[in-house]
C-alpha cells in the first residue's frame, strides 16, 4: 500500500480520480503542478495525510476544505506570489508543526496566529512583511523562525518570549537595504 505520492513538476493538470484506492497516503507533494486545482477538493478524502506540499501551485488563498485534514503536522504553501494575505484556514489546523508560507506576497501576520500552539517551525521569509505581530510570540513551542529577505524595521524586543526557539533566521540574502532587521 502507498504511504507517498510525489508527483511535484508533472504538469499534471488532473490526476485525482486515479489516485483512488492506490493507498492511503501521509504524504503528497504535488508541488509545480499549476493547472491542477481541479484535483484538489478529491485530496480531502485522504483525511491520512501528514504531509502536503502545494508550493508554486499558482495559489492565490488557501484551498477551500484545506483544514479538513485532521493528521496535517506539515504544510507547503511556498513559492504562491499571487497569495497576498496569511491563509486563515491554516489557524483551523490544530496539529500543524511545520508551516512553509515562504515566496509569497503576505504583508500581515494575522493576531490569532497565537492558536497554533503546535507550530515548531514557521517559514516566512521573502514576504513583504514589515512588521511581526505580537500573536507570533505567543507560541512558544517554536523552534525554527525563518524571516529572512522581509521588510522588518527593527528586531522586536518579543523575541525573547520565543523561549525555545533555537534557529532565528533574518538573513539579508538581497543587496535591499530594506531586507533586514536591524538589530
Amino acid at each position: 500500500q502507498l504511504t507517498s505520492l510525489l508527483l511535484s513538476r508533472n504538469d499534471i493538470a488532473d490526476f485525482s480520480h486515479r489516485l483512488i484506492g492506490l493507498g492511503n497516503f501521509e504524504e503528497i507533494n504535488i508541488s509545480y503542478n499549476p493547472g491542477a486545482e481541479e484535483s484538489l477538493p478529491l485530496l480531502l478524502s485522504f483525511i491520512s495525510v501528514r504531509t502536503l506540499s502545494l508550493e508554486a501551485y499558482t495559489l492565490s488563498k488557501a484551498p477551500i476544505g484545506l483544514s479538513r485534514f485532521p493528521l496535517l503536522t506539515d504544510l507547503n504553501l511556498s513559492n504562491n506570489p499571487n497569495m497576498e494575505s496569511f491563509p486563515t484556514a491554516v489557524l483551523e489546523m490544530t496539529r500543524l508543526r511545520q508551516l512553509n508560507l515562504s515566496l509569497n506576497s503576505i504583508k500581515n501576520i494575522p493576531r490569532n496566529i497565537s492558536v497554533m500552539q503546535n507550530l515548531i517551525g514557521l517559514d516566512l521569509s521573502s514576504n513583504p512583511i514589515s512588521k511581526l505581530d505580537e500573536g507570533l510570540f505567543k507560541l512558544t513551542k517554536l523552534e525554527y523562525l525563518n524571516i529572512g529577505r522581509c521588510y522588518l524595521e527593527s528586531a522586536p524586543e518579543s523575541l525573547t518570549k520565543l523561549v525555545n526557539l533555537r534557529v532565528l533566521n533574518v538573513d539579508k540574502e538581497y543587496d535591499d537595504d530594506h531586507c533586514f532587521i536591524p538589530m
